[in-house]
């Protein structure tokens, strides 16, 4: 009996995962091997498929900061659903590394003429609980304008 208590105690604990479930999408992509996803990433993922990518690259060890890129070259079009992904993101490190994104968009001057954005990038920042994820936030914004002003 003490064994079989045992066995369903184990069996339980067993099932328990050593963090948040990686996403089916994240699993698939880092599958393939690496010029295949990042060909795919970039072609044929929807924003909404490279922004939940993005947000597994962004807690892996280190962060894979390269497929902003891929999501800013997509152009303001998206700019509704990264900002509203930014403002859902929960992870207060992942939410930094998404102000990367926009850092990228302002180089490549798709934030022009959008101090609306910007206003709603400072209120993301704000409302981070974080001082050191504030902080960050606000450099990169503070890199934004800029790249907004040359």
């Amino acid at each position: 009996m003490a064994y079989t208590c045992l066995f369903v105690i184990f069996l339980g604990v067993s099932h328990w995962s050593c963090g948040p479930e990686v996403p089916d999408e994240c699993k698939t992509h880092y599958s393939q091997p690496s010029y295949e996803r990042d060909h795919a990433f970039r072609d044929s993922y929807s924003i909404e498929k490279q922004l939940i990518v993005y947000r597994c690259a962004m807690q892996r060890k280190p962060p894979e900061f390269g497929l902003a890129a891929y999501i800013a070259e997509r152009g303001d079009k998206n700019l509704p659903i990264i900002l509203a992904a930014l403002k859902a993101e929960g992870d207060e490190p992942t939410k930094v590394g998404m102000f990367y994104i926009f850092e990228i968009m302002s180089q490549k001057k798709l934030l022009r003429g959008k101090p609306e954005t910007i206003d709603q990038l400072k209120q993301v920042a704000d409302s981070m609980h974080s001082e050191v994820g504030r902080r960050e936030a606000r450099e990169s914004i503070d890199r934004i304008i800029q790249y907004n002003s040359n």
